[in-house]
């Protein structure tokens, strides 16, 4: 049997409205029309439409399965039901683990030998970007670099710089190693920030508006430019190609991942992105769950289905050998309790953790603590 979805209810603000969210986890907005109160009865709505525990589908009352687009058509045949949506848990996506590393010029050795330790063990290896740090290695060059040592890990920037990035030549950045590992590399990639480095190394000023505006556009160039159609154009108002041939193209289907946070750039990304990869400690757990809920309600809205998008999350800290010392501070059990609980509770598929002690022994450590919680979401998906 699925695991029964446990709904952090206390941990939700109420709906601006004042809609309820009830006891199975559904978080119910209703319309604010002729009969605003009408459909507030959880147990009404419930006899219409219920979760289906431990995936993002949905079951009618008889226990039947129907899809995301069947719920698309539910919600728009009912005009006092305008969204209902449950609260996030798993959505059975399969658990990825990785580490990610600043590209310091002056740790070179010990990235390499980090990331030797987590070939095998891990799945993925993240490499930061920020090009007007003067003490980092170029991210693109490195994650090529970790690329040709390793057999098995998967790379990807976390995330690229797209303001100093420009797409036409992340697409064939991403194409190459993609193709010179065999089909390892997943683009992570972010709006924008630091502005003022960003200014001082020749890049653009924008605004919140302007930086998602660029991202929707670069998406749409380095997808053209991984299709290998000759003659293609783009005319935006951030970036544009004019007659180019595309090419190289990858050998598999690279992931975009989108490093945001804001309430329209989660809404882009359920439109047009392939995962999201948000770090812990920038944003509580109760932002992350609403950010949530903004992907799969856009994903819904765009006739797409919620699960189709990775879920990953950075998390800095360290694995002891002694007593709890900070949420992210502690020995293996902890840590292999609360990334459980990050699956089981809020919805994340894919863990990337941050050293920040030894890398090489903290990886080892991150090793173990994958292994476990993998045997422990497995038994309660079972």
């Amino acid at each position: 049997m699925a695991s029964e979805v446990r709904p952090f209810v206390a941990d939700y603000p109420p709906c601006p409205t004042g809609c309820p969210i009830d006891h199975h986890g559904l978080f119910l907005h209703t319309s604010q029309g002729s009969n605003p109160g009408a459909d507030r009865d959880p147990e009404t709505i419930l006899r219409r439409l219920q979760p289906n525990p431990g995936g993002i589908g949905y079951r009618e009352e008889g226990g039947s399965r129907v899809s995301s687009q069947d719920v698309r058509w539910r919600l728009h045949d009912e005009p006092n039901l305008t969204n209902t949506l449950r609260t996030v848990a798993d959505y059975g996506r399969p658990l990825q683990f990785g580490v990610s590393l600043a590209p310091a010029a002056s740790d070179l050795k010990v990235i390499l030998d980090t990331v030797d330790r987590a070939d095998g063990s891990l799945d993925l290896v993240g490499i930061q970007d920020h090009p007007y740090q003067r003490r980092f290695l170029d991210t693109m060059q490195l994650l090529g670099t970790v690329a040709e040592q390793t057999d098995r890990l998967r790379v990807f920037p976390d995330v690229a710089c797209l303001p100093l990035r420009p797409p036409a030549m992340l697409a064939s950045q991403a194409a190459s190693i993609d193709i010179m590992s065999g089909g390892r590399f997943e683009l992570g990639l972010g709006a924008g920030a630091f502005w003022d480095a960003i200014v001082g190394m020749g890049g653009p000023r924008r605004s919140p508006g302007e930086a998602l505006a660029a991202l929707e556009e670069a998406v749409a160039i380095i997808r053209l430019l991984w299709t290998g159609e000759r003659g293609l154009r783009f005319d935006g108002e951030h970036y544009a190609i004019t007659g180019i041939h595309s090419g190289p193209v990858p050998v598999h289907d690279i992931e975009i991942w989108f490093g945001v946070y804001g309430p329209r750039a989660c809404q882009l990304l359920g439109r047009v992105a392939d995962g999201w990869i948000p770090s812990l400690g920038r944003s509580s757990l109760t932002e992350l769950d609403s950010r949530h809920r903004m992907i799969d309600e856009s994903a819904l809205e765009a006739g797409r289905d919620p699960a189709d998008i990775r879920r990953l999350v950075n998390i800095g800290g360290v694995i002891t050998d002694g007593a709890i010392d900070g949420p992210w501070n502690g020995p293996v059990e902890q840590w292999v309790e609360r990334l459980t609980d990050l699956t089981r509770n809020n919805g994340f598929d894919s863990f990337i953790f941050w050293p920040e002690d030894d890398p090489v022994d903290q990886v080892g450590r991150f090793s173990d603590v994958s292994g476990q919680v993998r045997e422990a979401v497995a038994a309660e998906r079972s």
